[in-house]
């Protein structure tokens, strides 16, 4: 099996929700130990995970979490290489809207190299109206581009669109037959 890894960072509770409305395993806060640099040094990470399978081939891990320690995991996992990243925001939140770009601007490196979408959630229309503005703004002074939508963490439709735009951005094609086969290939060439 062939497993796809989505990292999911923003407020806790709404990481935990958002991976439970799509996972279809039970959604687990875990702490991982793995090696750094196939040296003997080791770290701990504190993670939601939950995994949503995709077809008989094909499995996405979604690991949800705010600390640097999880990127790091996320590049030492030779089985399933990472792909995508899922930073949700609360437009209600002065403080989150604050450091966006901030935030934005640490994962640098991975907005340029992996798919990314943003998905902005709140309680009033308007904050998150501009909230998505300030956000598609900081993206463009980052040159990286990105899917922002407005979205219910809870609601299952709104985070399968989250993820599927996810999914199309990181592997174009994907609902569609190629070679009587999915084109669901995260990489490989088919034949």
């Amino acid at each position: 099996m062939k497993l796809f890894s989505v990292i999911v960072t923003g407020e806790p509770a709404c990481i935990k929700g958002l991976i439970s409305c799509i996972s279809y395993d039970p959604v687990d806060l875990i702490s991982h130990q793995f090696s750094v640099d196939n040296s003997d040094e080791t770290k701990d990470v504190d993670m939601i995970f939950g995994a949503l399978p995709v077809d008989e081939d094909h499995r996405i891990d979604l690991f949800g979490g705010n600390d640097e320690a999880l990127f790091e995991f996320i590049d030492e996992r030779p089985d399933s290489p990472f792909k995508g990243l899922i930073i949700t925001l609360d437009a209600d939140d002065s403080k989150a809207l604050s450091l966006i770009k901030d935030r934005l601007i640490k994962q640098q490196s991975y907005l340029h190299n992996y798919a990314l979408v943003v998905g902005v959630y709140g309680s009033e229309y308007s904050s998150i109206k501009q909230a998505e503005e300030q956000v598609r703004k900081y993206l463009t002074e980052l040159n990286a581009v990105a899917p922002v939508l407005s979205i219910d963490p809870n609601n299952k439709e709104d985070v399968n669109l989250l993820v599927e735009s996810l999914l199309c951005f990181a592997s174009p094609g994907i609902q569609d037959n190629y070679y009587g086969k999915p084109s669901f290939d995260l990489g490989d060439d088919p034949k």
